[in-house]
């Protein structure tokens, strides 16, 4: 650790634990941080300021992955939330609930999602989007749009 030094400190960023960062593509500028409050916060690493906040889960915001087209993917214990940037309001998010309790998800090189709950399972998920219309599905987990 010699070689880093810290830069900024942002104190009180969520009322509470902060569970995820998640860097918003290599040359934006931007990072997002999600918490146990339920609030996914954007900041702007130029000025180290918050600017925008997403609101939708009911419990806490687990992980955070952004997908190639610059959705931002957010999960919390039962509901994986995609959220459209440039419109991002609970209005403009896509929603999908699950019988198993998220714990982390990762973007795959193919672009399939790898989701762990609490159980010892994987689950792949594949976002589809045919007729600009977002589905959800894995062979493991019936999915239910909402």
């Amino acid at each position: 650790m010699s070689d880093f030094t810290q830069i900024k400190k942002i104190s009180q960023a969520h009322d509470k634990t902060i569970w995820c960062l998640k860097w918003l593509g290599p040359n934006s500028g931007y990072f997002a941080s999600a918490s146990e409050d339920t609030i996914i916060k954007i900041w702007d690493t130029r000025v180290f300021k918050f600017i925008r906040r997403l609101i939708g889960h009911s419990e806490g915001v687990r992980s955070l992955e952004i997908l190639t087209d610059g959705r931002l993917v957010s999960t919390s214990l039962y509901n994986l939330k995609i959220w459209n940037l440039n419109l991002a309001t609970v209005d403009h998010s896509q929603s999908v609930q699950i019988l198993d309790e998220f714990r982390s998800i990762k973007l795959l090189n193919n672009g399939d999602l790898a989701i762990v709950g609490v159980k010892p399972i994987i689950l792949f998920w594949t976002l589809l989007n045919p007729n600009n219309q977002l589905s959800i599905t894995s062979n493991n987990v019936p999915a239910f749009n909402t």
